[in-house]
């Protein structure tokens, strides 16, 4: 295609302008002082990354109007070692630099010389002798720095050597509705009742951290699953993959008694039980129980007011843990000798590639509601712990992650476990409310913490039975490190706690 060189050109008539050497203007050329005339092809194409013949300061139609130009990811040509390819949208091409060459016969950038190993272009492959890629793999955290291999996840909570194993060992993991796994022993059962064998191992627990059972698998497929353990505490759920992780229904985490995994069942972020005081003329006060801590602390039981000693259960402590190291889950809330409201469970997902929460799919890790049998007015226990970890994570429209705390009890009525929703959990009621009896206190959530217990007053009145509401339980923690720190979501996806995210570790 012509192009004036010669600005004096353009002064004059075509013939004479001819007649004078001049090239003659090309009516498709288009720069700032020279814009496209042509209602039709009104584009002015300034890199030529649109037009078909590639040149600069083209008029064409609008990209966006017209059909696309290319098959997206389709190779277009080889320039020296830069190969142009179509774009994602299918309206321009871009350049790729190949670190070892363009090949046009292939198509593509080469990706190794004969009888060698390398990884450019974030793709390590291995060629034979005559320089045919025999096998490749992409790298979705690019090559290592100075080896012919993949930048591979270096995971938290020392997670590593299982990732490792996972393609030597791992399965491609489908659980069906209804599935449940146990922490405890490894053991897992699908929706129909069929044991899954699935390698995996314990890892004792760390500091302040507690027992992880990790599952190595190729990849996963989850839909409607839950936790239900033979022994309690229960360890951490972890689950690694070198292939994708998804997740299409509710994976239930949640805190009850004897199902959490990695639940904290004693310790200063869990909840103290509050007084009984028996007194002549048969009167009965009972304190509330203190709520689990965990993001924050728990809520305190509710007191007797003017009753000496009448204070009632002190609230779990916080513990500063964001980035979910070491793996931990919530804490639980006090009970009387009905036994502690369970925390909310632990989770770790690992991948290599990518982790997706399909439309409405959802890991809970709320806490328990405080109970309400005679004598008890629990506290609830504190959310839990999610992590998710892998180069892209992506959170489809209605999907959940929740890590909310558990209501307290009233003596009338139980707390309510901990919502799938940014807003906290009820605690108990009163059936009758009278100065006598205190309300549990409200569970965690992403918009406000834990209540206190409502309190009640003593009075000397004869057969009188007073009690205090329990505390309510702490959010948790839920922590999400990919490639960039960031992560893809549906503006309708619900996150109580709010995420925390940091950047993927790489080894």
């Amino acid at each position: 295609m012509t192009r004036l060189t010669s600005l004096a050109c353009l002064a004059l008539p075509l013939a004479l302008a001819a007649a004078a050497g001049c090239s003659v203007k090309d009516p498709l050329f288009c720069d700032a002082t020279h814009p496209c005339t042509d209602p039709a092809l009104a584009y002015c194409d300034t890199t030529g990354a649109y037009a078909p013949d590639h040149i600069a300061n083209t008029c064409i139609a609008s990209p966006f109007d017209a059909a696309p130009i290319c098959t997206p990811g389709a190779f277009d040509r080889c320039d020296g070692d830069t190969l142009y390819r179509c774009d994602a949208t299918g309206y321009a091409y871009e350049p790729v630099t190949c670190e070892l060459g363009c090949s046009a016969a292939a198509g593509a950038c080469r990706l190794c010389t004969p009888s060698s190993t390398a990884c450019t272009n974030g793709t390590v492959a291995s060629c034979d002798a005559n320089g045919d890629v025999v096998s490749s793999k992409a790298c979705p955290l690019g090559c290592f720095q100075d080896q012919p291999r993949c930048t591979d996840v270096d995971p938290s909570n020392g997670l590593a050597p299982y990732l490792d194993l996972t393609t030597a060992v791992g399965v491609d993991l489908d659980l069906t509705d209804g599935a449940i796994i146990d922490t405890s022993t490894g053991a897992i059962k699908n929706g129909d009742g069929s044991s899954v064998v699935v390698t995996n191992t314990l890892i004792a627990a760390p500091a302040n951290g507690v027992p992880i059972r990790v599952f190595i698998v190729k990849s996963a497929h989850l839909r409607n699953v839950r936790f239900e353990s033979t022994a309690r505490p229960a360890p951490a759920f972890a689950l690694v993959a070198d292939g994708a992780i998804s997740v299409a229904g509710s994976l239930d985490a949640t805190g009850y008694i004897g199902t959490a995994p990695g639940v904290m069942a004693a310790g200063p972020c869990t909840g103290s039980s509050g007084t009984y005081i028996n007194e002549p003329n048969n009167r009965t006060y009972v304190m509330g129980c203190g709520g689990g801590g965990y993001a924050t602390s728990g809520g305190a039981g509710g007191g007797i007011n003017n009753l000496g000693g009448g204070a009632g259960g002190a609230a779990g402590q916080a513990f500063v843990n964001p980035s979910l190291t070491p793996l931990r889950g919530g804490c639980d809330g006090a009970g009387y000798g009905d036994g502690a409201e369970s925390g909310g469970g632990a989770i770790q997902f690992v991948s290599r590639t990518r982790i997706d929460l399909g439309a409405a799919a959802t890991i809970n890790a709320n806490g328990n509601g405080g109970a309400a049998p005679q004598q008890t007015q629990g506290g609830g226990g504190s959310g839990g712990g999610i992590l998710l970890e892998a180069p892209e994570v992506s959170l489809a429209a209605g999907a959940a992650l929740v890590a909310n705390g558990g209501g307290g009890a009233s003596t009338d009525n139980g707390g309510s476990a901990g919502l799938v929703a940014a807003m906290g959990a009820p605690g108990g009621a009163c059936a009758v409310q009278t100065s006598r009896c205190g309300a549990g206190g409200v569970g965690a959530s992403a918009n406000a913490g834990p209540g206190v217990g409502g309190s009640a007053d003593y009075t000397n009145a004869t057969n009188a039975y007073v009690t205090a509401g329990g505390g309510g339980g702490s959010v948790g923690y839920v922590r999400v490190n990919t490639s960039t720190a960031t992560y893809t979501k549906a503006s309708d996806v619900i996150e109580s706690p709010a995420p925390s995210t940091g950047t993927l570790k790489t080894r």
